[in-house]
């Protein structure tokens, strides 16, 4: 676009500076055979610069032949002044005759032959002067028109050449173009297969390391199950001891069962006379009871007679009795309370035995038994604990 730009710019320079209206005349020419050819090849925005260049171009020529004009009319008119200064004034009759013709003489009656000739040859010379002068008209139009048609062969052959050399131009730019695209498309399938390569290289790296870690897991896994095996062999080894254990402990708990149900029944013994001793002093414990009831239900009457005395807006506020005293044991102590006593606790049976002093065993079967008391052992450790 620069070029373009730039080719204008030398037109209008070559036109404001130009003096020769032919080449000026020539440069219109063109000017109309490269908008003609702009517009046949759908160039239509070069167009109106073109109308540009010819109407500056027409301005110019129009000018130039003014200006010659003008100087040719003031040759004329000097020329004719300068003729004035050097001839003498003519008659009135000469100065309205005709310029090309010799001064016409007055005739007298009898014209003198030697004038008549005179007059013949003048027009003759004249005659041969306008023959002479429309050959060399003729001659020089044929020379302008050969010149013409010189000129416009070579310009025409001039506009060959050119369009010769813009369509090689354009033909090595099209052939490098080509060229530039085959390059990038042997670039372009390079680069897609160095791709292709490395991701195929990639994904075999890929599945290379899958495989290794599938591998891993696999020896992963078989170390785990051996693992599990040898783990699950030494559970059942330790199950096996453990219910060895159990056994062991069952026949020595079962062996300090029987003791214990000796010492039981001895302790049994003791008891029913301490039962009978508890009997009796839980009655007393009632009848206190029963007495420190009746005192504070007399204390509250007469309160309440107070406050009806006094009649005030608010209650008096009547203090709880105090709790009795936890009673001793009078009646037997059976499973039931043995029961009740360890989910008070949360104990299991074996940690109610070990907190009892007694053997797990010991404390199954009194809770089967719930409704016969317990033995005199168990009976005393379960009231120390619950005294406590």
């Amino acid at each position: 676009m620069g070029t373009v730009d730039g080719y204008f710019r030398d037109q209008r320079r070559f036109i404001e500076r130009c003096e020769d209206p032919e080449a000026l005349l020539g440069r219109m020419r063109d000017y109309r055979y490269e908008r003609r050819t702009a517009l046949a090849e759908g160039h239509d925005e070069l167009c109106p610069r073109l109308d540009d260049l010819l109407e500056r171009a027409e301005d110019r020529v129009a000018a130039l032949k003014a200006h010659e004009l003008r100087a040719q009319r003031a040759w004329r008119e000097c020329r004719q002044q300068r003729r004035a200064q050097r001839e003498p004034p003519r008659p009135a009759a000469q100065r309205q005759a005709p310029a090309h013709t010799a001064p016409v003489q007055p005739r007298s009656a009898s014209p003198a032959p030697q004038a008549d000739e005179r007059l013949q040859r003048l027009r003759a010379q004249l005659d041969e002067e306008r023959a002479a002068r429309q050959r060399a008209d003729q001659q020089r139009q044929a020379a302008q028109q050969v010149a013409d048609h010189q000129r416009q062969e070579a310009e025409r052959v001039a506009r060959e050449h050119r369009a010769a050399e813009a369509r090689a131009a354009e033909e090595r730019r099209v052939a490098d173009e080509l060229a530039e695209l085959r390059r990038q498309e042997v670039e372009r399938r390079a680069k897609q297969s160095v791709d292709a390569l490395r991701r195929s290289e990639r994904a075999r790296r890929e599945v290379e390391q899958r495989a290794e870690a599938l591998e891993a897991e696999r020896a992963e896994l078989q170390r785990l199950r051996r693992e599990l095996e040898q783990a699950k062999a030494a559970r059942q080894q330790a199950e096996r001891e453990r219910q060895a254990a159990l056994e062991r402990e069952a026949q020595a708990e079962q062996a300090r069962s029987a003791a214990l149900e000796q010492q039981e029944r001895a302790e049994q013994e003791r008891l029913a006379a301490e039962e009978r001793a508890t009997a009796l002093e839980r009655a007393e414990l009632e009848r206190q009871i029963a007495e420190q009831r009746r005192l504070q239900q007399r204390e509250q009457e007469a309160a309440a007679q107070r406050n009806r005395s006094r009649q005030a807006p608010a209650k008096a506020k009547i203090a709880p009795a105090p709790p009795p005293p936890a009673p001793t044991q009078a009646t037997p102590l059976t499973g039931t309370d043995l029961a009740r006593f360890r989910q008070q606790r949360q104990l299991s049976q074996r940690a109610a035995g070990r907190l009892l002093g007694v053997a797990h065993g010991t404390i199954s079967k009194a809770e089967q038994a719930a409704a016969k008391p317990l033995g005199p052992t168990l009976q005393a450790a379960l009231a120390a604990a619950l005294q406590e």
